[in-house]
């Protein structure tokens, strides 16, 4: 009986052996995890049940970090869970991306938190597909104004060159007529100075000759020509002399020496086949020629 007594305590202290041995970190973790008030005791018991590989523990010990601010972690064990096709621990890794702006990898999470019958990740992997779809029409539209707004703009730039080059153009012809007006005012006043100068040599050449007929004999260097009462050139010079008209006829000396008589027109009356000439002067007016043939 004594026997039987000494076993009973080890019999009985077996099963608290037992107990001291087994982990319950995961139902502590699971349990502590939902209960507000007790999150800080959870802390190292989901660490323990996270890392012992619990997938449900490491989605719930990501919560608790994620509230401390370690973000971090918090990614890490939510992809070790989702990597064991934890719908939760996906969707909740594609939040954390989406909140981050790295929508690639968001919709990677969604769309792995939808294959594990994730319903909110299937709605976000919508959403955001839906969304990038939106981005897509709206990124293609904005490009396609910025190239019609660029075209315009070189259109615009090319249009002020052109209208550059047209002032530049303008303004240099602009310059030429000016130098051409310039230039024809001075030729035309230089004209102006000739004709003048002409003329008053033409009345020079009138003033104190003797006209017979309406014509005086005029030297212009060594030749004779006659000229008409307005001191106008009339028979141009080109004898090596001339002699006043008398009854419409004047004697004339070629540049060879021979003599010969034209008429007012400065036709040939005589041709030139003399040698000489003599005019003899009667009361004045009238006159004989003796012709001399050698």
């Amino acid at each position: 009986m004594q026997r039987l007594n000494k076993i009973k305590p080890l019999v009985l202290f077996t099963p608290l052996l037992l107990s001291g041995c087994f982990d319950d970190s995961v139902e502590q973790c699971q349990t502590l995890s939902n209960d507000e008030a007790k999150q800080s005791l959870a802390f190292s018991f989901c660490e323990k049940a996270a890392n012992s590989g619990d997938i449900n523990s490491q989605l719930n010990f990501s919560t608790l970090l994620l509230k401390q601010g370690n973000t971090e972690r918090a990614i890490a064990f939510l992809e070790k869970s989702a990597n064991q096709k934890n719908g939760q621990a996906a969707y909740k890794l594609g939040e954390i991306y989406e909140s981050q702006a790295d929508l690639e990898k968001a919709a990677f999470y969604y769309e792995e938190g939808c294959k594990q019958s994730e319903l909110k990740a299937c709605e976000r992997s919508r959403a955001l597909i839906k969304q990038q779809n939106e981005k897509d029409k709206a990124d293609k539209v904005a490009l396609e104004k910025a190239k019609l707004e660029a075209q315009a703009k070189a259109q615009a730039e090319q249009i002020a060159l052109e209208e550059a080059k047209a002032r530049t153009l303008a303004q240099e012809k602009a310059k030429l007529d000016a130098e051409a007006n310039a230039q024809e005012q001075a030729r035309l006043t230089e004209e102006a100075k000739q004709r003048k100068a002409e003329a008053d040599e033409i009345k020079a050449r009138a003033k104190g000759k003797k006209f017979r007929y309406g014509l005086a004999k005029y030297q212009d260097g060594a030749l004779w020509g006659h000229i008409n009462q307005n001191g106008e050139i009339v028979i141009k010079p080109q004898w090596a002399y001339a002699a006043d008209f008398y009854d419409g006829l004047a004697a004339v000396k070629t540049t060879d020496g021979k003599w010969g008589f034209i008429d007012k027109q400065g036709k040939w009356a005589i041709p030139p086949i003399l040698d000489s000439t003599e005019t003899v002067f009667k009361n004045g007016t009238n006159c004989e020629v003796k012709l001399i043939f050698k």
